[in-house]
């Protein structure tokens, strides 16, 4: 019998030791009571007494009557004790007296301590003194009938407190009277969805006193409403702020907003150009159609002449489609338009004249379809065409003409080795053999253009070594005056061509590029590997090598440009170009199963971009991501301190799957009181925000009761000042996956 004695007086001392520790944890900011199970005072704070206006002895062996407001019913108190009694949590307001007679409001939490029966032996009442948000609230009821008299819907509220004013706007817009609603949490009732992260929107309104932005909203009857809430923060409690929110219905007028929308955004899906212009020719609407294909925004255009922007100062068009029109309302026209950036786009255009009511012209609808890439379709057609055509022919007449230059070389040769030739014959002779070894290589040339390659044997190029070959012969055959510059990027795969051939490209198109600069410049040859990861017309997608040639010399014209593969054209003069080279250069690289891209500017230059396909031996394998392994538990007790429901769960359901025990608490104070009754817990893991007692000053609490108490905190706010790091060195931001989750608990567990 006495050891069962002492066993349950050490048991006792136990309770009251832990329970002083947790007084002392709290007592610095809050109103901290214990009582027996009878609910007599067995102790109080500094701040019980400070509020109270009670010494601690006039207070201890006191039950709670002595201050007694009479604010409230015999019925609440029966509530109150029965909930506690029941070893259950209470929370609410109370109002009570102070010794010289002075009324006080307190935020209250009872938490009941069990023994092993499962029956209270002692209750802690923490409270919070909110008699000034109380006095605003009352103020605010003052100012009701005022407010009664707006159309838009007008509530108090406080995160702690719920509810505390509702005027009859509120009940006419949600459907709820202020009797349902009263002390009920706004977010539970109106089910809010805000336009940014929760944790975002209150930060903002707890610091700055305000906010303002669209919501939707829930009301009685399960119907979405689009409000907008406007929210000033009354009294400044960092932790429990009282709330005048301000809601207008727009729901209406965002379903008017969403139908005409929806009937703008049938305009703006279209791929052709809608644009409308008034009858002075002035543009008044601009379509995203208008603005991909001539590159204006709406906001730059709107207001401008149709004629002097996307007709360049022509009126041609416009004149020949008010011509039509006096006749019939419509009229279409294959014509040239230009872009922002001056190019030109072939579009067929599609005039309607759009009457009024009164059937007076109004304005002009005009439908622009860009059918550039059939012209180019069509264009390549053709050149396709001439260029098999020509093919044809210098195929059928090169072998004749190999055979008519073949002996005369060969006689050439002949005549040089004769001993007593006369000296003055052998410059003539030279000339002749230089003249037929350049006729040879012309059909060698036409040739290759008209079989698209020769006959050369496909090996692995190195480019490094055809680079440093090309730029060494035109360092010594070029004018001093035309500068060579190389950048080539380290490891280059190699490419399966024929050198000669690709030597052959590159040298045409640097010649051209000399042939630019006439008093000096710069040719700048640079390689680099990529990856095409969209097929180009007739290129598949995959990893090529880009060999690029630019110069600084007199560029091209768009017309140029869209010429220079045609076989014989050259803007040289006569004498100095075949205009083969590019012809030739182009056969060779498709022929390689690779494409050339050109851009050109007047007077700043050129730039030629060869793409040839990598060699398969030398493809660049895609790095894999190293998959993350996180370590399960051994059934160790984690704690999970989380004002949100859904991230409780969630992170439970986690963990349990993790091999983890779990307990969870939705506050701090909660969470105190589970800790102390689970001292097995290995791992606190905390959201640093919660009501009544946030993430800070409940971790100060714990390492007061234990100072090795492990901790990972979790917040969804911004750290930019380093602050979490202060109160634990571990630390997750929201969102976080199961994996991350599971391996910072692994890594605290180990320390």
């Amino acid at each position: 019998m006495q050891d069962e004695s002492g066993t349950k007086k050490s048991e006792t001392g136990d309770v009251s030791r832990e329970l002083e520790n947790i007084k002392h944890a709290l007592s610095a900011s809050t109103i901290v009571a214990i009582t027996d199970e009878q609910g007599v005072i067995t102790n109080v704070n500094d701040h019980f007494c400070r509020i109270s206006k009670y010494s601690r002895d006039e207070l201890v062996g006191k039950d709670h009557r002595i201050l007694n407001s009479g604010k409230h019913s015999k019925k609440f108190f029966r509530d109150l004790w029965q909930t506690i009694k029941s070893g259950e949590i209470w929370k609410g307001d109370i109002c009570n007296r102070a010794k010289n007679g002075e009324l006080y409001w307190v935020s209250t939490t009872i938490v009941p301590f069990l023994n092993g029966d499962g029956k209270p032996v002692k209750y802690i009442a923490i409270r919070h003194d909110i008699t000034k948000q109380k006095e605003i609230e009352t103020s605010f009821r003052d100012q009701s009938e005022l407010m009664a008299q707006t159309y838009d819907a007008i509530f108090v509220w406080s995160l702690d407190d719920g509810v505390s004013y509702w005027n009859s706007a509120s009940e006419n817009l949600y459907g709820y009277e202020f009797e349902e609603i009263k002390g009920k949490k706004v977010y539970d009732i109106l089910k809010a969805k805000y336009p940014v992260p929760f944790e975002d929107y209150f930060e903002q309104l707890r610091v700055q006193g305000y906010w303002h932005g669209e919501i939707t909203q829930t009301t009685k009857t399960g119907e979405k409403l689009i409000v907008e809430s406007r929210q000033v923060v009354k009294h400044h409690d960092p932790d429990n702020p009282l709330v005048l929110e301000t809601s207008r219905d727009l729901t209406a007028q965002k379903e008017a907003d969403e139908r005409i929308l929806q009937q703008a955004s049938l305009l703006e899906k279209t791929r052709d150009a809608i644009l409308v212009c008034d009858l002075n020719h002035k543009i008044i609407f601009w379509n995203n159609g208008a603005e991909r294909a001539y590159g204006y925004s709406a906001t730059e255009i709107l207001g401008k002449d149709v004629c002097d922007t996307i007709c360049n100062g022509d009126r041609t068009v416009i004149e020949e489609a008010i011509a039509a029109m006096l006749h019939t309302d419509e009229w279409q026209k294959e014509t040239i338009n230009f872009t922002k950036n001056g190019g030109e786009i072939n579009v067929i255009t599609r005039w309607t004249l759009v009457r009024n009511e009164l059937d007076h012209p109004d304005y002009f609808l005009i439908v622009n379809t860009d059918i550039t890439n059939l012209k180019s379709a069509e264009r390549q057609l053709l050149r396709a065409q001439r260029m098999e055509s020509i093919g044809t022919m210098a195929g059928g007449i090169a072998h004749d003409l190999n055979n008519v230059l073949s002996p005369i070389l060969m006689s050439v040769e002949m005549l040089q080795n004769e001993f007593d030739l006369p000296s003055e014959s052998q410059p003539w002779l030279e000339m002749i053999r230089e003249n037929t070894e350049r006729g040879a290589d012309l059909i060698k040339q036409v040739l290759t253009f008209a079989r698209g390659v020769g006959d050369g044997i496909r090996t692995e190029v190195d480019l490094h070594a055809l680079v440093d070959e090309l730029t060494g012969i035109m360092r010594k055959t070029f004018p001093r005056n035309i500068k060579i510059s190389t950048a080539l990027s380290p490891g280059l795969p190699a490419i399966l061509g024929d050198s000669t051939q690709l030597n052959q490209v590159l040298l045409n198109l640097c010649v051209n590029a000399k042939d630019a600069m006439e008093n000096g410049g710069v040719i700048e040859i640079k390689c680099d590997h990529l990856v095409i990861q969209r097929p180009r017309e007739i290129t598949p997608p995959g990893q090529y090598v880009r060999i690029s040639v630019s110069d600084n010399g007199t560029g091209m014209s768009t017309g140029t440009v869209s010429r220079i593969w045609d076989p014989f054209f050259t803007t040289k003069e006569v004498g100095k170009g075949t205009g083969l080279g590019l012809s030739t250069a182009l056969s060779i690289v498709e022929a390689h199963n690779g494409f050339i891209e050109v851009s050109s500017t007047p007077d700043k230059g050129s730039t030629f971009e060869v793409y040839i396909p990598v060699s398969p031996g030398s493809i660049i394998e895609e790095p894999k991501v190293a998959e993350i392994e996180s370590e399960e538990g051994g059934g160790e007790l984690i704690l999970v301190v989380d004002d949100e429901e859904n991230i409780r769960k969630v992170t439970e359901a986690a963990l349990k799957k993790n091999g983890y025990s779990v307990l969870t608490a939705a506050d701090g104070t909660e969470a105190l009181a589970v800790f102390t009754r689970n001292p097995e817990i290995a791992l606190v893991l905390t959201d640093m925000a919660m009501p009544y007692l946030d993430g800070s000053s409940m971790i100060r609490a714990l390492r007061n009761l234990d100072s090795n108490v492990r901790v990972i905190t979790m917040s969804g706010l911004s750290d930019s000042e380093g602050k979490l790091a202060t109160i634990s060195e571990f630390h997750l931001h929201k969102p976080f996956t199961s994996e991350t989750l599971m391996a910072q608990i692994s890594e605290v567990l180990k320390t």
